[in-house]
């Protein structure tokens, strides 16, 4: 089992992946959706194994704001769903990043799956300056979908990439909600 102490009562993505030590194994496990309750913050049953070979990072945010934030902590049934999003990077040069892309475009088979969400040249550092190439999926794919077409990425065409992550909650529809939503101001991943 493991023992969280200090977190609050919540809802949470559970991720495990190896060390940046150039020495290790690289590996991940997939994201897993935790909640912690107000009676304690120990996780049962859950064994961790990571997925040798592949060092996959994922970025999570949320979409809106959950309806219930001001009357009691988030629970899982507050959750509508979540999105998905292929991330193709870091990249340190625009010109690295044009290459990547072209390589993603002709040579990976899955370009017919994706759209670009902006045009390379649309594209801006994030806060670590590095740019990063947002997939939007043509459809909904599972995370762990998306998370094995980035390993497909890594092996047949040695392009790194993530996953992007985000949680979209379930409205009450009322006019706060929907101002509250307005006004939320959410990380867009890494770039």
């Amino acid at each position: 089992y493991f023992e969280m102490s200090n977190i609050k009562p919540g809802i949470y993505y559970m991720q495990a992946s190896a060390s940046d030590d150039n020495s290790l194994v690289n590996g991940y496990t997939l994201p897993k959706l935790i909640e912690f309750k107000a009676d304690g913050s120990s996780l049962f049953g859950s064994d961790v194994k990571l997925k040798t070979g592949y060092t996959i990072p994922y970025f999570f945010s949320a979409q809106n704001i959950p309806a219930t934030r001001k009357t009691r902590v988030p629970r899982v049934e507050d959750i509508a769903g979540q999105t998905n999003k292929l991330l193709i990077g870091p990249f340190h040069s625009r010109i690295t990043m044009s290459v990547a892309w072209y390589k993603f475009k002709f040579k990976s088979g899955l370009n017919s799956r994706f759209t670009l969400e902006k045009p390379l040249g649309e594209i801006s550092l994030n806060e670590d300056s590095e740019y990063w190439i947002h997939l939007t999926p043509r459809r909904d794919f599972p995370t762990a979908m998306i998370t094995r077409m980035c390993e497909v990425l890594i092996d047949n065409n040695n392009l790194p990439c993530g996953v992007e992550v985000k949680t979209v909650y379930k409205s009450l529809g009322t006019d706060s909600q929907k101002a509250a939503e307005a006004t939320l101001v959410s990380s867009d991943g890494p770039g």
